[in-house]
């Protein structure tokens, strides 16, 4: 492999350089802290960009500073030409598929069927008692799809959920080699893994290995009975995106989803890490899983952005200047050429004074802490109050929220979170109405599944699919 590296240092820093010094009588006024700290770069297909929602934090307070990363794809959708992909489906057929739903599945794989090109590879994978291949990954051609189309109309239900199974040869077709070619894997699923290993742990870790692969790993939720949290981290680990649809009717349109973003791959295999001073703590990656200090993103398509949110906290004992650390981006081509970027120099100082600490926050980038990160995160942890029956939990959870922005909106004054605020006030009379009524035990079920996956495709960018 070919490794090519970009570095990229003092942008910020030369900003931070504008601050006062720590102490409060300092001339220097407050609308020049409130600059905030960036630093930038562009290689490979791959433009990055690192800014902080703030320039100074406050002696002795939790000195809690957020950074925004930015990747972003150079390529032009219109200019890109399609990625040859491998598209694999690994399929439950287990009993409670049974009828509308495995039927949906069956016309969904069909509509798959028909869009492939004669470049692409195909594979699907089907589970229910025990994992079997139905059709081994190869390519497309017409004699093929013929074929393939018999085996899927005669796929039936019956047994019990190894999901493990599935996913383990699911990720067997993608070991051959294929330069050049962008791959996907597609979980579907309707209910909860009662066969086979069916810890999380266990299949986080199968997840794990497809992202890895730089075979992406997306997961489709039916119905009412599959565990949403799981599938979510399945998604997670496996660097793809979460569905959840409540019949499987729109099945087909999340399958040329992924066909769609597979083609228009730029690069595969994106992975943040960090390289944080001593005292500078990760508080939360933007609900990414984190190891040793990195994690994974996935693949970036022709055109597209995406934002992270990571929450850090300094040391704020003494005052000064803190540095904040750098971050690196790698990625591999789909040449095969594998590169990196690296930004550092980002600074705040902790400084005595709450004026002075409060003028260097940007409101903007402030505003979109709270409305794509702090707020996202608030759904993701009510629907699991909602979906554990915890009324009280999740509307104590609001009303924190609610106190917390809107004092700190009150001074900063972004009209983003203002906005915000009215739909938090939506977000409670959801969670009212989940605990109303005789059918309310499976109206919290729906409601959780819906703010969840909500909550999950807001943070993560990705396309929403609804059930027509």
């Amino acid at each position: 492999m070919t490794r090519t590296v970009l570095f990229t240092l003092g942008v910020a820093a030369a900003a931070a350089m504008l601050l006062a010094s720590p102490s409060t009588g300092d001339a220097k006024t407050l609308a020049d802290e409130a600059l905030p700290a960036a630093a930038q770069s562009e290689h490979g297909g791959v433009a990055l960009e690192v800014s902080l929602d703030r320039t100074a934090v406050l002696q002795a307070s939790d000195g809690v500073v957020h950074a925004e990363v930015v990747l972003s794809s150079t390529a032009v959708p219109e200019l890109s030409a399609d990625v040859p992909t491998d598209l694999v489906v690994v399929l439950d057929r287990s009993g409670s598929m049974a009828g509308e739903k495995l039927e949906h599945a069956r016309r969904a794989t069909q509509e798959l069927i028909d869009l492939l090109g004669p470049e692409d590879r195909f594979g699907l994978v089907s589970y229910d008692n025990r994992a079997r291949v139905e059709i081994e990954l190869q390519t497309a051609s017409a004699a093929r799809k013929q074929g393939w189309a018999r085996t899927v109309r005669g796929l039936t239900d019956g047994g019990n959920t190894n999901l493990s199974g599935g996913l383990d040869l699911g990720l067997a077709e993608h070991a051959s080699e294929r330069l050049g070619r962008a791959a996907r894997t597609v979980l579907i699923s309707d209910g909860l893994a009662n066969e086979g290993d069916t810890s999380a742990d266990g299949l986080a870790r199968r997840a794990r290995a497809a992202g890895v692969a730089e075979a992406p790993l997306s997961t489709v939720g039916v119905g009412a009975d599959f565990d949403e949290e799981l599938m979510a981290r399945l998604a997670d680990a496996g660097t793809g995106a979460f569905y959840f649809l409540e019949r499987g009717s729109s099945m087909g349109a999340v399958f040329a989803a992924e066909l769609r973003g597979s083609r228009d791959t730029v690069v595969s295999g994106l992975t943040v890490g960090l390289d944080l001073p001593e005292g500078v703590r990760l508080i939360d990656a933007g609900g990414y899983p984190v190891e040793r200090d990195s994690f994974r993103v996935g693949s970036l398509f022709a055109g597209q952005e995406r934002r992270i949110w990571l929450t850090l906290a300094v040391p704020t004992a003494t005052t000064g200047r803190r540095e904040i650390g750098g971050v690196t981006v790698s990625w591999s081509g789909l040449d095969g050429v594998d590169a990196e970027q690296v930004v550092g120099g980002l600074e705040v100082t902790c400084v005595e004074d709450p004026d002075r600490a409060l003028a260097s926050v940007d409101s903007d980038a402030w505003g979109r802490v709270v409305v794509h990160e702090q707020y996202q995160a608030l759904k993701s942890s009510v629907a699991s109050d909602v979906k554990r029956g915890d009324m009280a939990e999740a509307k104590r959870k609001i009303a924190r929220y609610k106190e917390d922005v809107s004092a700190d909106n009150a001074v900063i004054g972004s009209s983003a979170v203002s906005a915000n605020l009215l739909e938090v006030d939506t977000l409670e009379a959801e969670v009212d109405d989940a605990f109303e009524g005789p059918d309310a035990s499976m109206k919290q079920v729906w409601a959780a599944k819906s703010m969840g996956s909500s909550s999950f495709a807001a943070r993560r960018g990705q396309v929403v699919v609804e059930d027509e």
